[in-house]
């Protein structure tokens, strides 16, 4: 029988508080650091890479989380690629029906911004929406910047090539789009965490019962080995480099000194973990699954 070598989907289950959240697997994207990498050189980037036993090109991992708890339907943070995900990414579904929740039960979507490895995944080809009773948040921001008349033209727009497919997969959703602020309750246990700088309206969503706090922070970082002990490294989609690294400094700091569990877009699956601090630089802790079950 050969082998397999096709992405195959993932799902893991953490228990935080009276809430089960579920890191979903999409796959990974190919990447560069020639194309990515911004603040730092390529052969610092590539030692670190080497010294976490990475290869040079890295490959970003893209999850998804769900959120499932007694008193709402399920939630989702993040949709993954979707249709954009070539053979490697898109697999969101396929991760969502290991945890045993069909498409139509999810209640709400957060999207932590509108890049398509983020919301990609809410239509699929013949532009329908995947999550059809489902409503839909993003940081008012974020709207702006991605849905404004002259999106493509605006400050900080990097890639306006990506402006019409994003438009695309949002439209479906209008209907049911609301915007949030820093700050706002998005669900029950839920806040909005403004966090710019990755784009204008990158958000995080805090979920906090009694004295357990998850952070889910989006992009704060795209490749641990090296933004970790680098947090001054960058990458191509930032739509303002100098705040994306502010941004990212503040939460690694913060998440040190409160010990608080992150979960990250882009960190290795299944993407639960601490951040520890050493001087300058930071390292990501994994969570002991066992822990949380």
């Amino acid at each position: 029988m050969p082998i397999r070598n096709q992405v195959i989907p993932g799902a893991l289950s953490w228990r935080i508080g009276s809430k089960l959240v579920t890191t979903l697997s999409d796959g990974y994207i190919e990447a560069t650091l020639e194309g990515n990498l911004r603040g730092v050189s390529k052969l610092e980037a590539a030692e670190l890479q080497r010294k976490a036993f990475r290869s040079e090109d890295p490959r970003y991992t893209v999850s998804a989380f769900l959120v499932e708890s007694d008193d709402e339907a399920p939630i989702l943070i993040d949709t993954g690629m979707g249709q954009f995900g070539g053979a490697v990414a898109g697999h969101l579904l396929e991760s969502l029906r290991l945890a045993k929740v069909q498409p139509d039960e999810i209640g709400t979507v957060l999207l932590t911004h509108l890049h398509l490895d983020h919301s990609g995944g809410l239509v699929n080809p013949a532009g329908e929406p995947v999550f059809p009773n489902a409503q839909l948040l993003v940081h008012e921001a974020e709207v702006k910047f991605w849905l404004a008349e002259d999106a493509a033209t605006s400050p900080g727009q990097n890639h306006p090539e990506w402006v019409e497919p994003t438009r695309n997969v949002v439209r479906p959703m209008a209907s049911r789009l609301k915007t949030f602020k820093d700050g706002d309750s998005v669900a029950n246990d839920l806040t909005a965490v403004h966090l710019p700088g990755h784009t204008p309206g990158h958000s995080g969503f805090a979920l906090q019962i009694e004295a357990e706090r998850v952070l889910f922070w989006g992009d704060i970082v795209h490749m641990p080995a090296i933004q970790m002990a680098m947090p001054q490294a960058g990458v191509d989609a930032d739509s303002d480099p100098k705040q994306a690294e502010s941004t990212r400094r503040a939460t690694l700091a913060s998440a040190a000194a409160s010990r608080t569990l992150v979960a990250g877009a882009h960190l290795e699956f299944p993407a639960f973990g601490f951040i520890q601090r050493a001087g300058d630089e930071f390292h990501f802790v994994p969570e002991l699954w066992v822990s949380r079950i």
